[in-house]
């Protein structure tokens, strides 16, 4: 059986793919499939799979998130963890949680990663997941470019709902002009409930 998985973009896919075919060849054994066929020139995905009942389906299922984390940035050995049934993927849109103004997506996006890496560190922390900035999308409209900005969420399944609940407020206290302390006493108070 063949499967069309989702068009990764130009840079990412010597990721994919790894040096000699590495990261390619990992995919397919963790994926359990024939073959991941990888168009380096324009960056289109195809698997094949065996036979039905030669393979698992779940990861049939789960493998396009895998292609989606590394094509917008993620690690190729922390996506491959997507395929194991207790892990999921989301993509957060800022604009839906501090407006259209990419200079206020920027500066969340920025503070959530905090200087050095030290909250994006205590988020993955007390979640046990992987927090990673996206590249930057561009759209462009008439007269002027917009920025698409989103974070990349990897997360085991037992702690989605905690963050699902959470992260909007952590946006939201973020999207408030508080110094580092108060953020990171906020952080502790959040995370210790």
């Amino acid at each position: 059986m063949r499967q069309s998985l989702p068009r990764v973009p130009q840079d990412r896919i010597a990721v994919l793919i790894g040096a000699k075919g590495v990261t390619r060849r990992e995919l397919e054994t963790a994926a359990g499939c024939k073959s991941l066929q990888i168009d380096s020139t324009s960056g289109d995905i195809e698997v094949t799979w065996p036979e039905a009942g030669e393979y698992d389906p779940v990861k049939a299922l789960k493998l396009p998130d895998v292609i989606k984390a590394v094509g917008r940035g993620m690690a190729p050995n922390r996506a491959i963890q997507l395929l194991q049934d207790d892990w999921f993927f989301e993509m957060v849109d800022l604009k839906e949680h501090v407006g259209k103004r990419s200079s206020q997506q920027r500066r969340i996006r920025a503070r959530i990663i905090g200087s050095e890496g030290k909250i994006r560190k205590m988020i993955e922390q007390h979640t046990k997941a992987f927090i990673k900035r996206l590249h930057n999308g561009t759209v462009e409209s008439h007269d002027k470019t917009l920025e698409i900005a989103y974070l990349a969420i990897l997360a085991p399944f037992e702690n989605c709902e905690d963050l699902e609940v959470k992260l909007p407020s952590i946006i939201s206290i973020l999207s408030k002009s508080l110094t580092s302390a108060m953020v990171n006493r906020f952080w502790r108070k959040t995370f210790s409930t």
